[in-house]
């Protein structure tokens, strides 16, 4: 169902009235059926009689006016959720897919997890037996010997650049174009901030959808100074150790933040990467398109 106050309940009933979602798959709604309904009527579409609705009736649409952030939305979206992945871990559907959420109202209606997907348990412990099992499949698969003739080809390559001292490696522009392939050894781009020890490094810049990815760094020891965050903010630790306040983030850890929210310092004891999803009005953004002074 997703937030009962944004656009998941439009963007879930426009999907359902597509013919070529519902036939390729059986969809079960889980939420509050009126909540659903109001999203119909607002998308202009209906959904179709046959989808089955678990109606939890936890969310009247009169109490959850649109484009709010309430907890009474969030709690009733955070039990949405945990009843579809009570139905995953029993295997009465065969996955979970949800509309967007606000992580804010989440967190006020009682759910304080960094990432929904914590919310489960079962879940978690169900994902990480896939992971295993899908490494013990890799390793256990036969191995495959080229074609004579694939590897009589590319030995003719290498002892072709090998004599005339081009790269044996070096791509047709053609096979890779609109990718663009950053690799880790590569240290150019790095722009140190006004604050000492803290460096970002522009990864990819898309206008038209409004975002920017970025890499971030601060080394041993530094602080950056508290803030107001610009537009919303979302934060992967890649190394180390990010402090926000109170709270301390490691790799793997995720952090969004909404726009107008407010930061207190944050500083890295250890010293820490992390890849940033930023507005491209962000002050960062925009910083971090100027000439790079690399590390």
């Amino acid at each position: 169902m997703g937030d009962p106050t944004g656009i998941g309940p439009e963007i879930l009933a426009r999907a359902l009235a597509r013919a070529e979602v519902t036939a390729a798959f059986t969809p079960v709604v889980v939420g509050d059926a009126r909540i659903v309904a109001r999203g119909a009527a607002l998308a202009g579409t209906a959904v179709p009689l046959a989808i089955e609705i678990v109606d939890l009736a936890h969310c009247p649409p009169e109490d959850v006016a649109l484009g709010a952030a309430l907890p009474r939305a969030g709690r009733a979206a955070g039990q949405a959720l945990e009843r579809a992945f009570a139905m995953a871990a029993r295997g009465d559907v065969a996955g979970v897919c949800y509309a967007p959420l606000h992580k804010r109202s989440l967190h006020d209606g009682g759910y304080p997890f960094e990432d929904e997907l914590r919310m489960d348990t079962e879940l978690r412990e169900l994902v990480g037996s896939l992971q295993r099992t899908t490494d013990l499949l890799a390793m256990t698969s036969p191995t495959v010997s080229p074609p004579r003739e694939l590897r009589n080809q590319v030995l003719r390559r290498v002892e072709t650049a090998h004599a005339t001292g081009t790269p044996a490696t070096e791509p047709q522009l053609s096979v890779f174009r609109g990718l663009r392939f950053l690799e880790a050894e590569n240290r150019e781009g790095w722009k140190q901030l006004p604050d000492a020890g803290a460096w970002i490094k522009l990864l990819s810049l898309e206008r038209e959808r409004g975002y920017a990815v970025l890499l971030g760094k601060l080394e041993a020891g530094v602080h950056y100074p508290a803030h107001t965050n610009a537009g919303p903010e979302d934060l992967y630790i890649l190394t180390g150790d990010l402090h926000i306040g109170e709270r301390r983030l490691g790799p793997g850890d995720f952090h969004h933040a909404d726009a107008g929210s407010q930061h207190s310092v944050n500083y890295s004891v250890e010293g820490c990467t992390l890849l940033a999803v930023l507005s491209t009005d962000d002050p960062l953004v925009e910083f971090a398109m100027t000439t790079p002074n690399d590390e």
